[in-house]
C-alpha cells in the first residue's frame, strides 16, 4: 500500500458549523464508480468544526492509504463534507449526486 496526500488539500474559509464535519474523498473508476472511499474529521478533531470563527482559514492536508493491487484504475478524485453523526452530506456540487466537489 502507498501513502499519497490526497489531491486537493482542503482550504477553507468557514464559519461555525452546527455538528461535528468530516471530509470524505472518493476515488472512482472510469465508470464513476466509487472504488475507495476515505472518511475523516477535519482537522483531526484538534479544532472542531463548531469552534470555526467566521472568515477563518482552515487549512487540513489529508493523506489516504490506496491499494497498488486494485483490478480498477482511479480516474477521478471527488471530496465531500459530512455529517458524521447523522450521514448528512453537505451540497457543495448541485451536479453531483452526493454534493462532492471534483
Amino acid at each position: 500500500m502507498a501513502k499519497r496526500k490526497a489531491p486537493g488539500a482542503a482550504r477553507l474559509a468557514v464559519a461555525p458549523m452546527p455538528a461535528e464535519v468530516n471530509i470524505f474523498v472518493d476515488f472512482l473508476n472510469s465508470k464513476n464508480q466509487v472504488i475507495e472511499r476515505h472518511n475523516q474529521p477535519i482537522c483531526y478533531r484538534i479544532l472542531p468544526t463548531q469552534s470555526w470563527q467566521p472568515q477563518q482559514l482552515i487549512r487540513d492536508d489529508h493523506y489516504v492509504i490506496l491499494p497498488l493491487d486494485s483490478k480498477d484504475k482511479i480516474s477521478s478524485v471527488r471530496m465531500g463534507f459530512l455529517n458524521f453523526p447523522t450521514g448528512q452530506t453537505y451540497n457543495v456540487n448541485p451536479q453531483d449526486p452526493y454534493g462532492r466537489a471534483q
